[in-house]
């Protein structure tokens, strides 16, 4: 007997309120559905996922009601935004190839200096091919990437408790607790789709032994890596942790359950393979400006986990009060780590009652979920611990990883791990849930609704401040001019406004030798410097080995609606560059005055760029 309302078909209707509880759940490598019929499935769980579908735009309010015209702090989702849009283009552009995007000609295999989000190809495409519009393909993107995440991991917590109440908690506190909510001008952090049913066919494995899960789960974590590298290397480590909690299970099939194992990740490498080969070689080629004081920055003070955005209607207080410089305090906000109290609190009755009661699924979850609260507490500081702008002399867990482990120096921002410790702080809570519920039977229901509502208040946050962002015929004219030019590569001034050039070129895909990505070419700053001394020798050589063709300078960004202005220290340079380029007709020629924007076609570059320099190719 599953749930109360299936032991009399006549007493259903008298027991609905309990349609989200559960006595005594059967184990979760049964997978066997409560009885019933399907009518009765989808009732029991029509309210826990309206909840999950709704809370993304609740946590984004009122980003729901102009998801084609406006963005929430704009800055990386412009990134993500432009690689989504030119993924979708090389696809359909055969002079394009797909690694080879049109940021920092002539470098090569550009799209692997940022971020990989191949799984959202096909809604990109879907969106940019019926509404043309790139703010409503990225909204889209970041509302669903928070939906299905918790979607996933109301998955495997429900099959895992059958109880619909603690999977949704835990749902919620994966994906919209106040450490996730920070993370989202960073859109390739919040989408961790895949991570519930990964979990799930791990432990249905262990449980089982049969191929099919060992598939599903590289199935998953073979998608997972196509929406975000960073969380895929996150989800390696917590199914790492998962499997280590799960040793009592599988410690006599130890040899069966290697041999499986060896499998999958030789079929995962295969898989990831040629999706991981050009970072690979982006990483041996380019020299990076990886600064170490950046990864001082973005690893975890013990402060940063009591505070949340000042967004938050609860804890919004707490961003001035907890708040710790950084050295590029100009370039590196604070981290925001603070996950709610509720899902600490939960995990400590969770360990509290489950000595006391006996529910083996509801103890797994506890314990499964204090393991990865654990590793991403501590990984998150970092290989030194920080207590102030500084690191200290105290090494912490991580050190071994960055010191012994190739490639783990990737990971520049500790603080990342925050994920493992919010997924675990999920798992417990749904364990703690069911104990709870068989700890005070009289108030099932009444105990998970309380607890879904105190922690939707921790979650809520205030109205966000919203940018409208131009796009189609609202971009500046200059850059719709371009699409109609035969010329390929283009350099804009002033450079600083990189992310904006990127956005603009996807109505014309010009090769831009601006740009601007997560790992950045330390030849990209040198010859930054060079062009800002336009029209020096310097610049020039810098201009013909990059492959200029066209010169755009910007006097003002004249867009429908207003979308950026240049400093005021910006504009005496603007006015340099123009006064000195129509002093030499003979190298520049002038094409195009809007007076926002003056065009001129370089005449002094070859016929075809000069090959980088030696470690750049």
């Amino acid at each position: 007997m599953v749930i109360g309302f299936h032991r009399e078909s006549s007493a259903k209707m008298n027991e609905s309120l309990h349609l989200l509880e559960n006595e005594c759940p059967p184990p979760a490598s049964t997978g066997n559905p409560p009885s019933g019929g399907f009518l009765w499935v989808v009732i029991r769980h029509a309210v826990p996922v309206c909840i999950l579908v709704l809370a993304p735009f609740l946590l984004t309010y009122p980003l729901g009601f102009h998801l084609s015209t406006h963005m929430f702090a704009p800055g990386d989702n412009f990134i993500t935004l432009w690689t989504t849009a030119w993924q979708v283009h090389a696809l359909q552009s055969p002079e394009d190839t797909f690694w080879n995007a049109n940021i920092f000609h002539p470098f090569p295999r550009t799209l692997a200096l940022s971020v990989l989000r191949a799984v959202y190809i096909p809604f990109g495409w879907l969106v940019l091919t019926i509404w043309d519009n790139p703010i409503l393909m990225e909204n889209g993107i970041l509302l669903g990437s928070i939906m299905f995440s918790g979607l996933g991991m109301y998955w495997y917590c429900y099959q895992m408790t059958q109880n619909p109440l603690a999977a949704l908690l835990a749902g919620l506190i994966f994906t919209c607790n106040p450490e996730r909510f920070a993370r989202i001008p960073h859109p390739h952090q919040i989408n961790p789709l895949f991570w519930g049913p990964a979990f799930l066919m791990l432990i249905r494995y262990l449980d089982t032994r049969r191929p099919v899960y060992a598939a599903g789960l590289v199935l998953f974590a073979f998608l997972q890596f196509l929406t975000s590298i960073y969380l895929f290397v996150f989800l390696l480590i917590s199914l790492l942790v998962l499997l280590v909690s799960e040793w009592p299970r599988w410690k006599r099939h130890i040899r069966e359950v290697g041999l499986t194992g060896l499998l999958s990740i030789a079929v995962l490498v295969v898989c990831v393979t040629p999706w991981g080969v050009p970072y690979v070689i982006n990483r041996i080629s380019y020299p990076f400006a990886d600064g170490q004081d950046w990864l001082i920055d973005l690893s975890a003070r013990p402060a940063d986990f009591l505070m949340a955005r000042h967004l938050n209607g609860l804890y919004g207080w707490t961003e001035k009060v907890f708040a710790v410089d950084r050295v590029n305090a100009d370039m590196i906000p604070p981290n925001f780590l603070f996950p709610g109290w509720l899902p600490v609190i939960l995990l400590i009755a969770g360990i509290g009652i489950g000595r006391r009661i006996h529910n083996d699924s509801a103890a797994r979850l506890v314990r499964q979920g204090f393991w990865l609260a654990v590793v991403g507490f501590l990984f998150a500081f970092g290989p030194w611990l920080h207590l102030g702008t500084e690191a200290t002399s105290i090494p912490m867990p991580a050190w071994l990883f960055y010191r012994y482990v190739p490639g783990f120096s990737v990971i520049r921002d500790p603080s990342r791990f925050s994920i493992i410790l919010t997924a675990g702080l999920a798992l417990a809570a749904a364990g703690a849930v069911v104990l709870m519920s068989q700890r005070f039977p009289g108030w099932r229901t009444g105990i998970g609704g309380v607890l879904v509502f105190l922690f939707g208040m921790e979650c809520l946050n205030r109205p966000l401040p919203l940018q409208a962002i131009p796009y189609g015929r609202g971009i500046p004219q200059v850059e719709q001019w371009l699409a109609q030019r035969p010329e390929r590569v283009i350099v804009s001034y002033p450079l600083r406004y990189n992310l904006a050039y990127m956005y603009f070129s996807i109505w014309h895909w010009k090769r831009l030798i601006n740009g601007w990505t997560g790992y950045m070419p330390v030849n990209f700053f040198e010859d930054e410097q060079r062009l800002n001394t336009l029209p020096s020798p310097e610049a020039l050589e810098t201009l013909r080995r990059r492959g200029a063709e066209l010169i755009v300078i910007y006097r003002r960004f004249v867009t429908d609606p207003p979308f950026l202005s240049l400093q005021p220290e910006e504009e005496p340079g603007v006015r340099y560059y123009l006064s000195e380029l129509q002093k030499r007709p003979d190298l520049f020629e002038p094409l195009y005055d809007d007076g926002a924007a003056a065009v001129f076609r370089f005449r002094g570059n070859m016929a075809h760029s000069v090959p980088l320099p030696p470690g750049n190719r």
